[in-house]
């Protein structure tokens, strides 16, 4: 509720800040485009090769309110990327999901990106040898809290972009 508020405020700040120089109207249409942003459905993008760990994400997700777009390889990744609020990515699929963050940090680097791993703490970092621009990472198996805490953080980095 904290992180609400404050996304209130500094929307709030935005708008006065324009207001001199803005007509009524702008501002109403600028207030109904925000609210718009604020209350959609996240949009998430799910990439994982093992069909049982997709439906598993795609069922939490979508219990948590969220639109999700489940791929299971990295070239429909790389093509349903766009306009996503957030990309949960396999680490260990065949093409190597390094490929696709690379990919989604040059084409749109403002995409939250989790990457999703099987691997144990001692052997992610020789995997993920040029992974940069993550923004967290989730190990398997996957529990409904860890989702919850990710679609938060979803939410917070669309809010954040709004409010820009």
């Amino acid at each position: 509720m904290r992180h609400v508020t404050s996304t209130f405020t500094a929307c709030h700040q935005k708008i006065e800040m324009d207001a001199d120089r803005t007509s009524t109207s702008d501002i109403q249409q600028k207030l109904e485009q925000l609210h718009a942003e604020l209350t959609a459905p996240l949009q998430v993008l799910v990439v994982d090769d093992d069909r049982t760990n997709l439906v598993l994400m795609t069922v939490l997700l979508e219990n948590l309110k969220c639109i999700v777009t489940a791929v299971d390889n990295i070239e429909d990744a790389m093509t349903n990327a766009t306009g996503k609020d957030l990309v949960l990515l396999d680490v260990m699929m065949p093409g190597d999901g390094v490929t696709v963050l690379k990919f989604l940090r040059n084409h749109d680097p403002h995409i939250p990106v989790v990457l999703v791993t099987a691997l144990d703490q001692e052997m992610l970092p020789g995997r993920l040898q040029g992974a940069v621009g993550f923004v967290h990472i989730l190990f398997k198996p996957i529990e409904a809290s860890q989702l919850d805490k990710i679609v938060k953080m979803g939410w917070s980095y669309r809010m954040s972009r709004s409010v820009r």
